[in-house]
């Protein structure tokens, strides 16, 4: 058939084609750093006990599998607006939000792509980071995405491992009028580098007086610290005046992966402008997902709509957070003794699952086929599957292939 014809053969995803790599791999001392997920030292990907409670609840209980409605249950979008912003915040009081249940981040991400593309009569421009999520640009570019032309600011510097702020601004400073600017809440992925308040409030400056549109990836709420601490950039966009799109995720949060939980939340000016921008939220999901998938959703409402159990969760992901940085140090230790002018400060202070290890492209390849164990290609590496049993062999692995 001619659009059989016509179709070319597309790239694997950097990420979820390298666990089919993995996979394939016979060898048992293989390792993957490559997947996004949290483990717990046995290996396993892990589940929060309160969510795994919760879900089997509701499994047995759940009297109808009807579809929700197109923008969700009302009740998880509020508790998770209070969750992401805080249940005092004044564009909750204000009723300013505009927020719709979604599949994931990445629903939440694609669902804002096209309510900004569909808005933008002029400039159609989105600047990300470098380094940032690979999905990113496919979410928001011409070729698979709503359709925007996508350019770079600096974030990091590959040569010294530190955000390049002042380039950064300067960047972000230089864009058009009404261009949008992908920001990463907390947990920088991949470098696992996050601005501080001072640059934040520059940032929020900048974005308020160029007439920019900020679009924040709230994927790891709770991973660099506590959840009220993770909104910082949030709180500071808001106290400047700035009005933005916050797509969130419960995937890791929550430990719900597969069952796509998020949301996205449009901080308007007004309840009146709020009110008008759902009805385009909905407009857009209708024809892409229809509405939002049950479960996972149902999952996190019930928790945050209990005080007992919203305890629980938020003791086990604080229990989450401390698991990965003593993870973290005791690998920069390891690696610190063996290759003791190998770099390693920005991975000691970086926060959340992942960090660039500074590997150029032939090791990250050696490791791979010599040794079994797995990055992306840009040495991005999850500390979160690091354990007890996998990460001398890593080390010792990662010190082989800086000696060859």
């Amino acid at each position: 058939m001619r659009f059989i014809d016509a179709a070319i053969t597309q790239a694997s995803d950097p990420i979820f084609g390298l666990t089919e790599e993995f996979r394939s791999d016979t060898s048992t001392s293989k390792v993957n750093l490559g997947a996004g997920v949290y483990q717990s030292d046995d290996g396993n990907i892990f589940e929060e006990e309160v969510v795994r409670y919760v879900a089997n609840k509701l499994t047995t209980e759940e009297s109808s599998k009807n579809y929700l409605s197109i923008g969700g249950s009302p009740g998880y979008c509020t508790l998770s607006a209070k969750v992401l912003f805080g249940s005092h915040s004044p564009v909750i009081k204000n009723n300013c939000l505009a927020s719709i249940q979604t599949p994931g981040g990445t629903g939440a991400l694609r669902i804002a792509a096209e309510l900004l593309f569909k808005n933008s009569s002029t400039n159609k421009e989105v600047y990300v980071s470098n380094p940032t999520w690979p999905n990113h640009q496919k979410i928001f570019g011409k070729e698979f995405g709503a359709g925007f032309s996508i350019s770079n600011y600096p974030y990091y510097n590959f040569a010294d491992h530190s955000i390049e702020f002042e380039s950064l601004l300067s960047t972000i400073s230089s864009a058009k009028k009404h261009s949008i600017i992908l920001l990463h809440l907390s947990c920088h992925n991949p470098t696992g580098l996050d601005l501080n308040k001072t640059q934040w409030t520059e940032l929020a400056e900048c974005l308020k007086t160029k007439q920019l549109i900020p679009v924040v990836d709230c994927a790891y709420q709770g991973f660099a610290d506590r959840t009220e601490d993770d909104r910082l950039g949030l709180d500071v966009l808001i106290e400047k005046d700035v009005n933005f799109l916050a797509a969130q995720s419960f995937s890791k949060t929550f430990t719900l992966y597969g069952e796509r939980a998020g949301a996205l939340h449009v901080v308007c000016s007004s309840e009146e402008d709020a009110k008008k921008i759902k009805t385009n939220l909905l407009a857009i999901a209708r024809p892409i997902y229809s509405n939002p998938p049950l479960h996972g959703g149902k999952v996190v409402e019930t928790i945050l709509s209990s005080d007992e159990l919203a305890s629980r969760w938020d003791k086990e992901l604080n229990a989450i957070r401390e698991r990965i940085n003593y993870v973290r140090a005791k690998f920069c230790d390891l690696l610190q003794t063996k290759r003791p002018d190998f770099p390693l400060e920005h991975i000691r202070k970086g926060k959340g699952m992942f960090s660039l290890t500074g590997l150029d492209l032939d090791k990250i390849n050696l490791l791979k086929s010599k040794y079994h164990v797995y990055m992306t290609n840009d040495g991005r590496i999850c500390l979160a599957a690091l354990n007890s049993k996998n990460l001398e062999y890593v080390v010792d692995s990662i010190s082989s292939v800086l000696a060859d």
